[in-house]
């Protein structure tokens, strides 16, 4: 069964609560979650594990891991990837005792054909906030961006009809382009 039309309206109702609030000056964000997922199949049906990784900022140390796994119920669909991710997700934050005060995603937030990516998505059920580090480039018809300068932490805007969608960013120099 294609769920997209029943995703897409709960994306586009989701997408006029968003909050672009910057969350991260003057804050008091002590506690950050890494959050990704890992897949298999067994006796032809696809499993998910949610892995969380609690991580103190004042001392860069590991407060806290838990993971949760269950069959997967919705199928990959390109755009759609809260519905397939976050019941795991959501299920594993519940084994948490610590409780983060900002959670990153490996996936995309506002850089997404109406901004719901997962880590927006799940943002409205984390009520905290959250960030995305994607290691792809999810293409979004009519955003442009350029690669950033060779150098550590130069970035670039990912823009589309002047509304910035999201950024990329040189993590590391890469000696072979020089």
């Amino acid at each position: 069964m294609d769920f997209r039309h029943e995703f897409e309206v709960e994306q586009n109702q989701l997408k006029n609560q968003i909050d672009l609030s910057n969350y991260f000056e003057d804050s008091d964000i002590r506690y950050v979650a890494g959050v990704d997922l890992a897949y298999w199949t067994e006796n032809d049906k696809e499993y998910g594990v949610a892995c969380l990784v609690v991580i103190d900022l004042e001392n860069l140390q590991v407060v806290e891991e838990v993971s949760f796994h269950d069959e997967i119920r919705v199928p990959y669909l390109p755009g759609f990837l809260a519905f397939r991710e976050l019941p795991l997700i959501l299920a594993a934050v519940k084994l948490l005792k610590t409780k983060p005060d900002l959670f990153m995603f490996d996936g995309n937030a506002y850089l997404h054909p109406r901004h719901t990516g997962i880590v927006t998505h799940a943002s409205f059920f984390l009520g905290k906030p959250t960030t995305g580090v994607s290691k792809n480039d999810y293409h979004i018809e009519g955003a442009k961006f350029v690669l950033p300068d060779n150098d550590e932490g130069a970035c670039t805007e990912i823009v589309k009809n002047g509304e910035i969608y999201g950024q990329v960013l040189r993590n590391f120099q890469n000696k072979s382009m020089e």
